[in-house]
């Protein structure tokens, strides 16, 4: 199975290791999701976010 860390700021790949397809996929979501992601890190308050179309 694969995973990776992947840095909120910057959306770089930091550890781990994805199929190139999927870390395509995280990157979009991520960029669509960045400032709501940052919230729930700052504020610990997680909350689900929706997925890609």
């Amino acid at each position: 199975m694969s995973g990776c860390l992947i840095n909120i700021d910057t959306l770089e790949m930091f550890e781990g290791d994805l199929p190139p397809r999927a870390h395509k996929l995280v990157v979009e979501w991520g960029k669509i999701h960045q400032d709501e992601l940052k919230e729930m890190w700052d504020t610990q308050e997680f909350r689900k976010l929706t997925p890609l179309d």
